[in-house]
């Protein structure tokens, strides 16, 4: 007889060998697990993404340039316009994205959503929380939070929550929770 799950063979009958069942009581408990303790919410800062395309300012100048040199002048008009019309949906996306996206810690685990997506750690599968920080976010007091798992890279089986304010104080918050239920 075979593991229904991983295919293991079976010593006793049954439907499912021990570590499948161990890792079927795990993931049960962490559902069960709803006592909310802290939440992050990704932060939509207009100046922020503003600056952000910066270098998309410089290209559209310098094309707008390069068309008025060549007297096509409603070619370089329809150019800027282009180029506004692109900021404004690329921060209305932003500020959607920011509006859906959230890290909410409970008392065994941690919860990344954004929109319908969920990506659930338990604290004990967590090797380590670091953060990233480009030199726009520093001026805004921004950074992006990574969370690691024990097995594995961040972009695989952990998540980045981005655009974090505070980021002082809502790290050192942070890794107080993990250190703590950790230790439980």
């Amino acid at each position: 007889m075979r593991c229904k799950i991983c295919g293991a063979k079976l010593r006793k009958e049954g439907d499912i060998c021990k570590s499948c069942y161990e890792e079927y009581c795990k993931e049960e408990a962490l559902e069960k697990d709803t006592k909310e303790i802290f939440k992050l919410k990704r932060k939509y800062l207009p100046k922020y993404q503003l600056t952000r395309y910066g270098d998309w300012y410089v290209v559209f100048i310098f094309v707008f340039i390069a068309f008025m040199s060549q007297k096509q002048t409603l070619t370089a008009f329809v150019t800027i316009l282009a180029g506004i019309v692109a900021l404004g949906i690329s921060m209305f996306i932003a500020k959607r994205i920011a509006k859906n996206t959230s890290c909410t810690f409970y008392e065994k685990k941690v919860v990344y959503k954004y929109k319908d997506r969920k990506k659930t750690i338990a604290y004990s599968d967590l090797k380590n929380v670091t953060y990233y920080q480009n030199f726009f976010q520093k001026i805004f007091n921004l950074a992006d939070i990574q969370f690691h798992p024990e097995s594995g890279s961040y972009i695989l089986g952990g998540f980045e929550i981005k655009d974090i304010p505070d980021i002082e104080n809502n790290l050192t918050r942070v890794k107080e929770i993990i250190e703590a239920k950790k230790e439980v």
